[in-house]
């Protein structure tokens, strides 16, 4: 039965990616941000599609990786818009906001967090001085990230989306925000 289930699947999939859809969900790492580096890039090679479509639903994970899939997103020849749904937290909400502009949408009923980068270091006092400076970039990549998806000031960024505790926002707020440009309410 299983069989039928993974066979069944990889035929949505494929359905979707030749509609230039794909669907990013679950903790943002090299695998599922990797697969969706290289779909863009597949389909960069057949530019044949007016628009790349990335679904979002994920709790977030790797800035680094998210960083990675974001850089893709902004060389792609094929404009990439974002759709959030479900949970479009972290890391996820930097991607859903790196979308094209314009064509950066979100369901409804999306849960919305932001938040600055969380680390878990550890080691001698000079390797956590150089963790230090790594955090310090991290941050200073999202503020820039979010500058730029959104128009705000970087004052904006760090007291409404990058305050010590999380934010957790509505949907008519990631609108107000500029995280996204529009609510959807039908399939695209």
């Amino acid at each position: 039965m299983s069989d039928n289930i993974n066979e069944a699947d990889d035929k949505i999939d494929s359905d979707l990616s030749k509609h230039g859809v794909y669907y990013l969900s679950g903790e943002l790492d090299e695998h599922n941000t990797g697969d969706c580096i290289k779909w863009i890039l597949h389909s960069n090679m057949f530019p044949k599609l007016e628009y790349l479509t990335i679904i979002v639903n994920s709790f977030g994970g790797q800035l680094f990786d998210a960083f990675g899939l974001i850089d893709f997103m902004k060389m792609s020849k094929i404009p990439v818009r974002t759709i959030g749904t479900g949970n479009v937290m972290s890391a996820a909400l930097l991607i859903l906001a790196s979308g094209q502009k314009g064509h950066r949408h979100i369901t409804q009923s999306t849960t919305v967090m932001s938040h600055q980068f969380s680390s878990g270091t550890e080691g001698k006092q000079h390797e956590l001085l150089a963790s230090l400076k790594d955090i310090k970039m991290i941050q200073k990549k999202m503020e820039q990230n979010l500058v730029e998806a959104t128009g705000l000031e970087l004052k904006v960024v760090r007291k409404k989306l990058l305050p010590p505790s999380d934010v957790w926002l509505s949907v008519e707020e990631t609108l107000q925000y500029k995280l996204c440009d529009n609510i959807i309410e039908e399939i695209i």
